[in-house]
Parts: C-alpha cells; structure tokens; sequence
C-alpha cells in the first residue's frame, strides 16, 4: 500500500503542529530538569535537548515568517516521515506483542481451566461412545422458517 502523496501544509497546520509538538517537547524537557535537579542529578543533556527543540519549534511558530519559511515545512515533512516508520515497521511488531501477551495472559489460562472442567459450549468434543452427532430437533421447520429464517417479534396489542 501506497502512503498518501505529501501535500503542504497550511500556515494554520504548521501552527498546530510546532505548538504542539514543541510544547510537547517542552514539557518533556521540563519533566527531565526537574528530574535531574531533584532526584537524579545524572543528564542534564536529555533535558537540555527536549528543552532547546520545544523552544524552537515554539518560537518558529509563533513569529508568522518563520513559520512559513522552508525549514518549517522541512521540520513538518520529516516529522510525518518519522511517524510513518514509526507506525509501519515499530507499530506492526509492537501490535504483535501486545497481541501475544493478550493471548498467554488471558485466553490460553481460560481455555485451559475450561477444558480442565470439561467445559465445550459448542459440543464440538469427541465422544468415543456417541454412535451419532445429530442433535434431534425439538419442533419440524417448515417452509416458513427458510423464507424468514430472524423473524422480528412485534409487540402485542394492548386493549
């Protein structure tokens, strides 16, 4: 499959986008200062980094001609070519472990139980003794049944 083709952005877009993205960064960069003047006291350079990207993509889309400058438009096309990767390749195998955990932890231990109990709500078990599978029916179908095989129930009349 085929990504969609790139269309530029419009001012507006590249707006949202630097102030999210650099505010995103900026709180990231935040949250690490903190961690390194109060709790760590190790990297200070993670948070100088998150620090200095939020500020220039804050400050490039806050002061109009730079927002519609060529490296705004750069920044934004990479970004996008950053969470294509991202979603394609990382979010396939992630999607798979995540999915393999769901098994293991929830439907393999209640298979197991079930069968330990004998629990099969589809009587689909073989029974050595059985002589036929067919389950007898309780009333014939007739001809009605196969033209209208989910009739809907309509509600009574009241007086």
């Amino acid at each position: 499959m085929q990504p969609p083709a790139y269309t530029p952005p419009t001012p507006d877009e590249l707006k949202k986008f630097g102030f999210t993205v650099g505010g995103i960064f900026f709180f990231l960069g935040s949250v690490f200062l903190i961690f390194f003047l109060f709790v760590n006291q190790k990297h200070p350079i993670k948070a100088a980094i998150f620090l200095s990207i939020g500020c220039f993509l804050i400050l490039m889309s806050a002061v109009p001609p730079l927002r519609t400058s060529g490296l705004m438009f750069a920044i934004h096309k990479g970004w996008l070519k950053l969470a294509a990767f991202l979603a394609r390749y990382v979010g396939h195998y992630v999607g798979m472990a995540i999915f393999g955990i769901l098994f293991f932890l929830v439907f393999f231990p209640f298979g197991f139980v079930a069968r330990l109990f004998g629990f099969d709500p589809l009587g689909v078990r073989r029974y050595r003794q059985a002589e036929s599978y067919w389950h007898p029916r309780e009333r014939a179908l007739t001809s009605d049944h196969y033209e209208r095989q989910f009739p809907m129930e309509t509600p009574h009349d009241e007086p």
